[in-house]
């Protein structure tokens, strides 16, 4: 038997290797959406250039004697040992010189500026080829909410609208910054994303929502969505 023979006739999972997924930054959202895609069996490019420092383990998908190693390479061995995924790439690298050439990228960076220039790199490479079914997810994540968008070709301008600058942004208080469980939940719910807009991609032409924008607020337990 295999990880995914409970849920192998889905048809987002038939032949998950063959779709590849980009996910820049692997902290909060990253690393539990790298575990979370990689049981599906989807083939994986991580991209970070940080080390896991111990307040990491606040938020992050890391275990105890990963501190102080890369990131990417962390994440890689923590998605093999729970899901057994052999497609799983990555990379050092500063996103500026790294080339983009994936339909579907998920922008986990915890910076307004690094998810602009993935954002840009994604654009440029599907409208070239002229890649229609293209996928970009922006996740943002606070303490006790989050917010996900997901762009297609025919969202880029909406989603420009919601860029600003990295200095527009009130820094919180570094005891109220991350937690496991929120990580955790906005990673479920951009995997869920990527399943329907694969499922969606499929023979059998489903139906399923892929919102252009996502908000949950923890406090409340209330959700906005927007088609």
């Amino acid at each position: 038997m295999t990880i995914n023979d409970r849920f192998k006739d889905a048809v987002w999972a038939k032949n998950p290797q063959d779709v590849s997924i980009l996910i820049g930054g692997v902290g909060g959202i990253g690393s539990w959406t790298a575990l979370l895609l990689s049981r599906i069996g989807y083939k994986l490019n991580l991209v970070d250039m940080d080390m896991f420092e111990t307040h990491n383990m606040g938020g992050q998908f890391v275990s105890k004697n990963q501190i102080g190693i890369m990131k990417v390479a962390a994440v890689k061995e923590l998605c093999k040992a729970f899901s057994d995924n052999r497609f799983i790439n990555v990379a050092s690298r500063n996103i500026e010189d790294l080339p983009v050439k994936h339909k579907i990228v998920i922008a986990a960076f915890d910076n307004m500026a690094a998810r602009k220039i993935l954002f840009e790199k994604w654009l440029e490479y599907n409208k070239e080829n002229r890649n229609l079914d293209a996928l970009f997810i922006d996740g943002r994540l606070g303490f006790e909410h989050f917010q996900i968008y997901c762009v297609t070709p025919n969202k880029t301008v909406a989603y420009r609208e919601s860029l600003f600058e990295d200095n527009e942004v009130e820094d919180a208080v570094c005891t109220l910054k991350q937690t496991s469980h929120m990580a955790a939940m906005i990673a479920s719910n951009i995997t869920s994303f990527v399943v329907n807009h694969n499922t969606n991609l499929s023979e059998d032409n489903s139906a399923r929502t892929v919102p252009f924008y996502y908000e949950y607020n923890s406090p409340l337990h209330m959700h906005e969505e927007i088609l």
